[in-house]
């Protein structure tokens, strides 16, 4: 299934917060996960994870399920369809893709690496320049 993320949200590998997380998911970013969350650790009455297929956790209290899996009596295998011309356009720009996903190298665990072939996408440059203008800001502060 698919879940967006309410807020930014840490990227964990295990269901808790204990040590330095991989890395973090931008507000807006959507990924996706296992069907079934795992209980972990308990974050304001919420003990639910969210699991991928490389077995990173994301917390599930500020994040919520955009495209659930069907259940197996209900997939359909469609054909691929000649493209209309009703189609919507593809995005052409950076700035009409889908939100992006960080991951921080320097905040890997020393045993822990990111899986050969792993694609990540780089955050949109104005994204970055807010985020520097509020670092700034709170050093001035």
């Amino acid at each position: 299934m698919i879940i967006r993320f309410l807020e930014d949200t840490f990227i964990r590998t295990a269901a808790n917060t204990y040590g330095n997380p991989l890395g973090f998911v931008f507000k807006g970013a959507e990924v996706a996960v296992k069907q079934n969350p795992v209980e972990g650790e308990v974050i304001e009455d919420n003990r639910w994870w969210y699991c991928d297929d490389n077995g990173w956790y994301y917390w599930s209290g500020k994040a919520e399920i955009v495209q659930p899996l069907p259940a197996v009596s209900e997939a359909v295998i469609i054909p691929d369809l000649p493209k209309q011309e009703s189609d919507p356009p593809q995005p052409t720009h950076l700035s009409d893709m889908e939100a992006p996903v960080f991951i921080n190298k320097t905040a890997l665990p020393r045993n822990e690496s990111i899986p050969e072939g792993e694609t990540r996408l780089v955050p949109l440059l104005e994204d970055l320049l807010l985020a520097e203008e509020r670092f700034q800001r709170s050093l001035s502060s």
